[in-house]
């Protein structure tokens, strides 16, 4: 078992390096058709392995394209491998988006028989990713009640199912999950640097990843087919001038002060310009006010 130490946390990989001169040790994972392969399949060529947590994150992103880019100059006697964890439909997808087609992605999601054997098996997390396990991102929250900062760049290198949510009102007294995108993000940039989220894996964290987390796959996105729920911001309000050129991003980099403009949910107009239409504001805040004070009152 080796250390290293990433993001300044210390992190346990399972097996032994190989060593200079040592026979590269064999391995069995799948490509994106589900079909095994093996080292000795590419025998006869010169192998260049690539071994990544997923392809699905920025670092990991860039480095298997600049590998694909540079494969066009190499002889064809030379194939280069990315493996990683993520599933192969996954890797499918984003090898079709990011057009790598000189680059073979592997993937070691079922036995990690690469991981292991090469020693590159990350010890911590894999067993949230190995079970599917889902993790709900609490930041405000975690830092009211100082309990650290979650792992959640390493968490979605592991493709670990993480979505966002506010906790309850004992450990966040705003609840406001407009609020939590832009401290997710900016938590993440303050301890993980050019490696936390983007804006915009923030905002997909916090619709497609709460989504996954609940097992729904009829919530979390707007595509055909799916729930009619989702809300709506005017991009010319005063706050968003000169921010909202990149719509997906903006929410979480400059965020949101206040409601939004809004809210549908199952196709019904919940909240029209910026107020709930279902219920009476005023008379709601004043009477959970009542409420409120005759609580304490008996303390």
């Amino acid at each position: 078992m080796n250390t290293v130490t990433f993001m300044g946390n210390p992190l346990h990989l399972e097996g032994n390096l190989p060593v200079v001169g040592q026979k590269a040790p064999e391995f069995t994972v799948c490509n994106n058709g589900l079909e095994p392969r093996s080292l000795k399949d590419y025998a006869g060529k010169i192998v260049v392995l690539v071994s990544v947590p997923s392809l699905d994150t920025p670092v990991c992103d860039m480095e298997v394209r600049r590998f694909n880019k540079e494969a066009a100059a190499l002889s064809d006697k030379v194939q280069i491998l990315a493996l990683s964890c993520d599933l192969p439909f996954a890797q499918a997808r984003w090898c079709g988006a990011a057009g790598v087609q000189a680059v073979e992605s592997l993937s070691d999601y079922k036995d990690v028989d690469f991981g292991k054997n090469y020693g590159v098996l990350i010890q911590e997390l894999r067993l949230l990713a190995q079970t599917g396990t889902g993790v709900a991102h609490c930041p405000i929250s975690n830092m009211k009640l100082a309990s650290g900062v979650a792992r959640v760049p390493e968490m979605l290198a592991l493709d670990v199912p993480v979505g966002l949510a506010v906790d309850g009102s004992a450990s966040n007294d705003g609840s406001s999950l407009m609020e939590e995108l832009r401290v997710c993000y900016l938590l993440h940039r303050l301890t993980s640097s050019e490696k936390a989220p983007s804006g915009y894996q923030v905002l997909k964290m916090a619709t497609r990843g709460s989504a996954r987390l609940l097992g729904r796959e009829d919530i979390g996105q707007l595509a055909v087919g799916k729930c009619a729920d989702f809300f709506l911001v005017d991009s010319r309000r005063l706050e968003l001038v000169g921010g909202a050129y990149s719509p997906a991003d903006v929410l979480a980099t400059v965020g949101l002060r206040g409601p939004v403009d809004c809210t549908v949910v199952n196709g019904r107009v919940v909240v029209k310009e910026g107020h709930l239409v279902t219920i009476d504001e005023e008379k709601t805040a004043a009477d959970a006010q009542k409420a409120c004070g005759a609580y304490l009152a008996k303390a």
